[in-house]
């Protein structure tokens, strides 16, 4: 819970807080970064991946 400039509480959705970005491919060539709020299949082409290491 937060308060505004006018001292009125205000209790923040956490539904709507993005929980993690997702590398998402919408094409050859075309893959963009969006917000996602949960991860889950929708189509039968559609897949998770967890990364659970990167190296640089």
């Amino acid at each position: 819970m937060a308060n505004d400039a006018n001292g009125v509480s205000q209790i923040f959705n956490l539904e709507r807080e993005c929980r993690m970005k997702a590398a998402v491919y919408e094409g050859p060539g075309k893959v963009v970064v969006e917000d996602m709020h949960d991860s889950r299949i929708e189509k039968p082409t559609d897949v998770l991946v967890k990364v659970t290491a990167t190296h640089s």
